[in-house]
């Protein structure tokens, strides 16, 4: 990818402005990469969390591991709704987000759902390896869930109101690749996971 983008400054016709609008595209881009690769830890690292170190007990019934993956598209089914009306009463106060500002904030709700894990690892290895509260996992996609509504939604538009008409085609695709990345740094991520070595997991989250 890095060769892809030095090839569009170098060998593209592109004047001043356009290669300012390509510098926000490349910052989109792994800004995206990133926030893929933290979301797509519910399939992975996050199951075998909640699978091996949490605790899943609600009286005589325990939870199963593949439920948890539940719990993203029922909080966006609650939470979608109510973005929707604080974008729109934002604005009725005159107070904007821009698709950016949105963007911005989307990757920050995904970074505090991703530091929820490390302090829910840390308190793993407080409690010796006992499981801990599945709410940490909860409250964890409850953010990455946030995150997602900001960013999934407007990131195609960004990419489709910013590029240069001279490279559009191309870049639409990017924010397809930058998905597919992202899934394949949450895999790497995920498969370092190891249920014998809690010591390790603040740093897989972290």
């Amino acid at each position: 990818m890095v060769i892809y983008f030095i090839y569009l400054f170098v060998f593209k016709t592109l004047n001043k402005r356009e290669k300012q609008q390509l510098t926000i595209l490349i910052v989109l881009f792994f800004a995206a990469t990133f926030f893929w690769s933290t979301f797509e830890q519910k399939p992975t690292a996050y199951n075998l969390f909640a699978q091996d170190f949490t605790n899943r007990n609600i009286f005589d019934w325990k939870i199963p591991t593949n439920w948890f993956q539940s719990f993203n598209p029922i909080f966006i089914i609650i939470l979608a709704p109510i973005a929707s009306y604080i974008w729109i009463f934002l604005e009725k106060k005159n107070i904007y987000f821009s698709s950016i500002g949105k963007f911005t904030l989307g990757i920050l709700f995904a970074g505090i759902g991703f530091m929820m894990m490390t302090f829910a690892s840390q308190n793993l290895i407080n409690n010796n390896g006992l499981p801990i509260s599945m709410a940490w996992i909860i409250i964890s996609i409850f953010f990455l869930t946030l995150g997602e509504l900001c960013v999934s939604p407007i990131g195609l538009s960004i990419m489709a109101k910013v590029t240069p008409d001279l490279i559009k085609n191309q870049i639409m695709g990017l924010w397809f690749v930058a998905s597919a990345l992202g899934n394949f740094v949450a895999g790497l991520i995920g498969g370092n996971v190891n249920i014998k070595n809690i010591d390790q997991l603040p740093n897989i989250f972290g």
